[in-house]
């Protein structure tokens, strides 16, 4: 899942720069950390910050749900992403970033460029039966994890 941390951290040391970053699923959660700041220490930090807060045990049985689309509602999954990213847009990011998120109403893939950093991230980070599908504000798509359509951007 956080491999990304490692590579980045490589192509930095070897003097390679980075002047674009895309991802899918938990990519798209390392990306956008990375393209916020440029920072790799600052990356890896606030990404084991969020892992810590994820595995919390209490707030994934606070989260459990009628399995009807999912096992949990996304409530906490929402809002730990949210206080990651507190309102940022895409465009509002110091590096070119976009992720991918497999549309499930037209069946089809779509790369976001522009938005809400937080929603396209959660999105993008939506496993069936999981989490449930995140709704895009642009057009009412459900959208979910762009792995099922694109693994490697």
């Amino acid at each position: 899942g956080c491999s990304q941390v490692g590579i980045l951290r490589a192509l930095n040391e070897a003097g390679i720069p980075v002047d674009m970053v895309g991802g899918t699923s938990i990519g798209s959660l390392m990306g956008a950390l990375y393209a916020e700041e440029k920072s790799n220490s600052r990356m890896r930090v606030r990404a084991r910050e969020w892992a810590m807060d994820m595995n919390s045990f209490f707030k994934k049985i606070w989260d459990l749900t009628y399995p009807v689309t999912s096992m949990f509602s996304g409530a906490s999954f929402n809002s730990s992403i949210n206080s990651v990213f507190k309102g940022k847009q895409i465009e509002d990011l110091w590096l070119p970033y976009f992720n991918i998120t497999t549309d499930i109403t037209a069946s089809c893939m779509r790369a976001h460029t522009d938005g809400s950093l937080w929603r396209y991230v959660r999105a993008s980070m939506s496993l069936s039966g999981y989490l449930p599908p995140l709704c895009d504000p642009k057009d009412g798509h459900l959208l979910m994890d762009g792995g099922y359509i694109n693994n490697l951007p």
